[in-house]
This record gives C-alpha cells, sequence and structure tokens, in this order.
C-alpha cells in the first residue's frame, strides 16, 4: 500500500499507458509505424528517468525487457533507461504470465 501511495504521481503522457501492480510496472504505447512507437516508449522513459531520480527510486535495468508487436519486420531501435540499454525481448513475464 505504501509503495501505491508513494508512486501515485507517476508521470502521465498522451499515448502512454501505464499498468502497475505492487512494484510490477508495465508502460504501453502505440503507433503504426514502429519507430514513432519506440521514440514515444523512448520519450516517455525519459521523463520517468527524472522522476525516479526526483522521488530517489531505483530500477534494476537488468529486471527490464521491451516487446515489440508489429506485423512489419522493420527492427525496433534501441530503448535506454538511465543510459543503460534494455534489452528487446520475444516474450516478456509480467504478474507471472507469460
Amino acid at each position: 500500500m505504501l509503495y501505491l501511495l508513494y508512486t501515485s504521481d507517476l508521470p502521465q503522457a498522451p499515448n502512454v499507458t501505464i499498468g502497475t501492480f505492487a512494484d510490477d510496472t508495465v508502460i504501453l504505447t502505440r503507433h503504426n509505424e514502429v519507430l514513432r512507437a519506440s521514440s514515444r516508449l523512448q520519450l516517455y522513459l525519459n521523463v520517468l528517468q527524472r522522476w525516479l531520480r526526483t522521488w530517489k527510486i531505483k530500477i534494476n535495468e537488468s529486471k527490464s525487457t521491451y516487446l515489440t508487436f508489429t506485423s512489419h519486420k522493420d527492427p525496433s531501435p534501441q530503448i535506454y533507461l538511465n543510459n543503460a540499454e534494455i534489452p528487446s525481448a520475444a516474450t516478456v513475464k509480467y504478474l507471472g504470465l507469460h
């Protein structure tokens, strides 16, 4: 409960959906173009990074991944948080589900 109160002012952004449960967080964005969706995600992560620094919250980048759903074969650009490369994955586990 304290974590939820502490993070209740998590930054919001247009075209970005955030889901939280306890200390698990998922950030969703979408666009018909992979580069646009990735750009939106990176812009949000930059804002989130400043918020995390302000509230002295540490993120374990090694437990973070991103997943791109697309019908195109366009590669997704690399995503970063705290200057650490977030690895792309073919599947992710969220709340115990793949």
